[in-house]
């Protein structure tokens, strides 16, 4: 991953639900992102921008209609899951028990990185077969963490605070007290396995309207199984929930445009089903899917740095052919 993230918007927001797209007759909308870097575009920064937000999303409030965003590496700073099996391994007591411990932790991502490496090694013929290989090797990792129960032993209260103590990216806080302010619900969704770890790092956070993501499950006494309820594994998990978000979601007149905002592959699908799809980081596997989507309908687009205050003009070109986040 690239220490400052470039964001690419590779779908119109003016289109109809399954419209083709053809780019002699339609320009593609382009978001920049700079993570980190100061008076530089920004996403979290610039996104609820009066200043941008107008010409972004083509609305008189200047604000999206839907907002969905991915958790891990999205918004917080690097993945959650080592957290929820550090906390077990907390728990466990016991020399002999925690070396017999991390021997079944080891197993388990030593074999998920092996197949890791096979799927990003691959090429694939569609955008479909590729995801198809990835959902499998994500079920077949899950698998292997419930045979090996690495995952037993947990509370609900636990993870809870576990997410509270979560870092998130910078200027996320900003975005989700603006989001807020603004009446502008933000909806996640996450191949995360713990939903409890996310409702804990989002608690205070009233525009974070909805959770959906796998998550534990528990016995009667409300401790953890070890198994895991997969609501959301794959990239075609992901588009299911964000087309149902889009189709049953309120929202205020005059907005229309609906975003998502993710890092990984499993993103793919609805990022480029999104009116506004972004994509934070340098993921090759995600960055490559949308390639393989770009060959007929979608256009790729990175736009590089800018500093708002000393590039006017070269704004004002990327204004009339893109949207950019403004951190100003």
């Amino acid at each position: 991953r690239a220490s400052m993230a470039v964001a690419v918007i590779s779908t119109l927001f003016a289109r109809s639900p399954g419209q083709a797209m053809s780019l002699r007759t339609r320009t593609p909308v382009c978001w920049g992102l700079a993570r980190g870097v100061p008076r530089k575009i920004g996403l979290f920064r610039g996104m609820m921008s009066e200043r941008t937000g107008l010409r972004a999303f083509g609305t008189e409030s200047g604000l999206p209609g839907l907002v969905v965003v991915d958790f891990d590496d999205t918004l917080t700073v690097g993945d959650t899951i080592a957290r929820i099996t550090a906390l077990r391994e907390g728990k466990v007591e016991g020399n002999e028990e925690k070396n017999e411990y991390r021997d079944a932790l080891d197993a388990v991502v030593t074999a998920y990185l092996k197949d890791k490496k096979r799927l990003e090694g691959t090429q694939f013929p569609s955008l479909s077969a590729m995801l198809d290989a990835a959902s499998t090797t994500e079920h077949n990792s899950i698998d292997r963490v419930e045979s090996s129960e690495i995952l037993k032993g947990l509370t609900r209260s636990e993870l809870v605070e576990l997410g509270q103590n979560i870092k998130l990216q910078d200027n996320v806080q900003r975005f989700l007290e603006a989001a807020e302010e603004k009446r502008v619900a933000v909806h996640v969704i996450s191949a995360n396995w713990s939903r409890d770890l996310i409702k804990g790092a989002l608690l205070k956070y009233k525009s974070v309207q909805t959770i959906t993501s796998s998550d534990l499950t528990f016995d009667s006494d409300g401790i953890s199984t070890g198994k895991i309820n997969r609501v959301v594994v794959s990239s075609f998990d992901k588009l299911e929930a964000f087309s149902y978000l889009r189709r049953n979601t309120p929202t205020i007149s005059g907005r229309r445009a609906a975003v998502y905002i993710g890092d990984g592959l499993p993103d793919a699908l609805p990022i480029i089903e999104a009116d506004v799809g972004i994509v934070i980081g340098g993921s090759e596997s995600l960055l490559k899917a949308i390639d393989v989507a770009t060959v007929t309908n979608y256009r790729l687009c990175r736009l590089m740095d800018i500093d708002v205050d000393k590039e006017q003009a070269e704004m004002a070109h990327l204004l009339n052919n893109h949207v950019i986040f403004d951190a100003g």
